[in-house]
C-alpha cells in the first residue's frame, strides 16, 4: 500500500475516458484520493488502483492548467439561496480573499456553465496564491460589451460581494480598464 502526499504529483486515471494524466494529490485516505488534474483543470476522486508514480522526466514540465477562483465574490450558504433543485448536493467549494471557504451550490455551477460556456472570456488577474492559483474578475466579452461573471452570480441571488474587494472602484463599476493593454494582467480564453 502507498500513501499518498497531499500535493504529490503522480499520474491518475481521468474516470471519463480511463487514460492517464497528471494529476495533484489534493486530499487522500486509504482508498479515496481526491486530485487535481494539472493539464486540464478538472478534479475527481479515484482510487489507489487508479493512481501511479509519475516517471521523473514528466514532473518537470510546467502544467497547463492555472487554478482560479473567482474574487471579489463569496458563496452564499446553502441556506440563503432559494432552492431550486431539493435534491441537490454538490461537493465543490470555493475559497475566498476573506480566507473563508465555502460550497457552492449546485445550481450556481449550472448558472457559471450557461453564462460562460461556449464564450470569449477574460479574466482579470486580482492576486496570485502560491504556485500558480490566482484570484480572478472573469469577464464574458462579447463584441464591445463585456459581462462580469462575479455580479451575475450575486445577482442571481448565488453569491455575495465580499466585504473589502481587491480594487473596489474597478469592482463596482464592473469595467475592465485597460486589461486587454496589459497582456501580464489578462488571460483571455477562447470559447
Amino acid at each position: 500500500l502507498v500513501v499518498r502526499a497531499c500535493g504529490e504529483l503522480v499520474a491518475a486515471q481521468f474516470p471519463e475516458d480511463g487514460r492517464w494524466y497528471r494529476a495533484k494529490v489534493v486530499e487522500a485516505d486509504e482508498d479515496r484520493i481526491a486530485v487535481f488534474f494539472v493539464d486540464y483543470g478538472n478534479a475527481a476522486v479515484v482510487t489507489p488502483r487508479e493512481l501511479r508514480s509519475l516517471q521523473q522526466e514528466f514532473t518537470h514540465l510546467p502544467f497547463q492548467a492555472v487554478e482560479c477562483f473567482l474574487g471579489n465574490i463569496t458563496p452564499l450558504p446553502y441556506t440563503e439561496v432559494k432552492e431550486k433543485d431539493a435534491d441537490a448536493h454538490d461537493d465543490s467549494t470555493a475559497a475566498s480573499s476573506t480566507g473563508v471557504t465555502r460550497r457552492w451550490h449546485p445550481q450556481a455551477r449550472k448558472e457559471l456553465q450557461r453564462l460562460t460556456a461556449g464564450k470569449v472570456l477574460v479574466a482579470k488577474v486580482l492576486t496570485r496564491q502560491g504556485n500558480m492559483r490566482l484570484e480572478v474578475d472573469l469577464f464574458v466579452v462579447d463584441g464591445e460589451d463585456y459581462t462580469n461573471i462575479g455580479s451575475e452570480l450575486v445577482a442571481a441571488g448565488f453569491a455575495q460581494p465580499v466585504a473589502n474587494p481587491r480594487f473596489p472602484e474597478e469592482a463596482k463599476a464592473d469595467s475592465l480598464p485597460a486589461t486587454l493593454d496589459e497582456p501580464k494582467k489578462a488571460v483571455i480564453v477562447p470559447g
